[in-house]
């Protein structure tokens, strides 16, 4: 549900609350962390491939600080309603059915952002208390595991305030306000899931294969985030079949150990060239450019796309995963092109009827 914003007496924007700002200025500091990993390899790539003097910390500094700023992120995402989700089972629900079923995914988010924090403190406990120091520059690492428990409580801070917006909103009727959302069936969606996700709990113990299955999908496809889903896959099975509560330390490790990958640094500095490419429109360019070279040839178009594959894959260094983008431009180009075609024999056969 949209928070309703109600106009200041004096023409201008409401003050936001105090909790968002803050989210959104962490959110930009991650941001601005991102933006620094992205010179700080750069950097690394001129010494190396034209000085020939490769450093010693630019690897794990831009990992420590993808892990800070990834965390940072955290509730950022969720405030601007950023997160991945499966939604093509939520999509031919009612908007009562999802209504519902936001307070029952944001709950499980709360149950995560609980865990995380709370089991990521002890982690940060354990860490200071041993010591440990990272590999090249022997840095503590409790400092960037400490971001871990403060991402994971500013999710949380930010659940229980779309869960207080939803239930204030339940309370003052917003639901019957909804398509279908005063009649019964808009809680059958809920039901189902809520039941499909507990028997898919009681199932790990007696036929763990089968609960595990049904509980991966079950959490997939009730349209929360996928983040969000898999967090909670992870942390019920570490609960039920790996120890019970003494299990749940793992969830804030295999958390902090995901995001300190080299393949996870690569992820923003792809958005970042993407961003570029599409604020430059690069992309319809180099295919205009490909196309007035061989345009004249039998086949030309296909050529000019092949042309700029070669290009953009050479640019990016990623050619299997362009395909999907260039087939889209090239179809979209290709019936603006068959378009202006018919136009143009349609004007000629008016032209022929006049005469």
């Amino acid at each position: 549900m949209a928070d309703s914003v109600r106009p200041a007496a004096d023409g201008h924007s409401p003050a936001r609350p105090p909790l968002a700002r803050l989210i959104t200025l962490l959110g930009g500091l991650g941001s601005i962390l991102f933006l620094a990993v992205a010179c700080i390899i750069v950097y690394e790539v001129v010494m190396r491939f034209a000085f020939r003097a490769p450093t010693m910390w630019v690897a794990e500094i831009s990992s420590l600080l993808t892990i800070v700023a990834a965390f940072l992120l955290f509730a950022y995402t969720l405030q601007e309603k950023g997160h991945t989700r499966v939604d093509f089972v939520t999509a031919h629900l009612s908007k009562g059915s999802v209504f519902l079923l936001e307070l029952f995914t944001t709950g499980l988010g709360i149950v995560l952002s609980l865990i995380l924090t709370w089991y990521g403190m002890k982690m940060v406990q354990s860490s200071y208390a041993m010591g440990e120091v990272s590999q090249t520059l022997q840095i503590p690492l409790w400092i960037p595991q400490a971001f871990v428990p403060l991402g994971g409580g500013l999710m949380l801070l930010e659940l229980l305030r779309v869960l207080g917006k939803d239930v204030r909103g339940l309370h003052r009727g917003a639901l019957a306000t909804l398509p279908e959302g005063n009649r019964p069936g808009a809680y059958l969606p809920l039901f189902v899931f809520a039941g499909t996700l507990g028997l898919g709990l009681l199932l790990l113990q007696s036929w763990p294969k089968t609960g595990l299955a049904l509980l991966f999908f079950t959490l997939l496809f009730n349209g929360m985030p996928v983040s969000y889903a898999m967090g909670l896959f992870g942390t019920f099975g570490l609960f039920i079949l790996l120890g019970g509560e003494t299990a749940l330390i793992n969830v804030p490790m295999i958390a902090y150990n995901t995001v300190d990958s080299i393949l996870i640094v690569a992820f923003p500095l792809f958005l970042l060239s993407g961003t570029i490419l599409e604020a430059g429109q690069v992309g319809p360019r180099i295919f205009q450019f490909a196309n007035t070279l061989v345009r004249h040839l039998p086949g030309g178009m296909g050529i000019a796309a092949i042309i700029f594959c070669g290009i953009f894959a050479a640019m990016t260094l990623c050619a299997p995963d362009i395909e999907k983008e260039i087939d889209l431009f090239f179809y979209l180009f290709l019936v603006s092109v068959a378009l202006l075609e018919i136009f143009a024999e349609l004007e000629d056969l008016q032209l022929l009827l006049n005469v």
